[in-house]
């Protein structure tokens, strides 16, 4: 489908493609904002035993923050490495948010997300790993500013 094609079928149901082609009467002009996200880089544990011994790597961005009171956590959806002839992946929920710089001004401060968790199962020995990690640090959001 080329690029034209698209937009007409985006202005016919009502699904804006980027805002500055919003000029169909249907579309939302004011669609919700976007909250902050994360990235993250991590491994998996070791599992299994001798040649079948191994672990996985992942790396990826986190969904968009989702409230809890004054503060939040996200959701992460991403596959491992292929190793050993299988990949896993990672279905979890982060943490709540944790400033790592409480001493700074509000508007200056950054807050990680732990993440603890297992992968799916999979492999010819059927296994899971055991995943723990911290996202990459992000601006503490207005709702977390003290």
């Amino acid at each position: 489908m080329d690029y034209n094609t698209a937009l007409e079928l985006c202005k016919r149901n009502s699904y804006s493609v980027w805002p500055t082609e919003i000029t169909h009467k249907k579309c939302k002009p004011n669609p919700p904002a976007q909250t902050h996200t994360h990235e993250f880089t991590a491994s998996t544990e070791l599992e299994l035993q001798g040649d079948l011994r191994h672990k996985h790597r992942f790396a990826g961005v986190t969904g968009e923050a989702i409230p809890v009171g004054q503060n939040h956590f996200h959701r992460i959806k991403v596959n491992t490495t292929f190793d050993v002839g299988h990949f896993h992946e990672v279905i979890l929920k982060t943490g709540l948010g944790i400033t790592v710089n409480p001493e700074a001004p509000p508007d200056e401060q950054m807050h990680i997300h732990f993440v603890e968790g297992e992968t799916t199962v999979n492999g010819v020995v059927l296994h899971d790993h055991d995943v723990r990690f911290v996202t990459l640090a992000a601006p503490n959001p207005p709702s977390m500013q003290n």
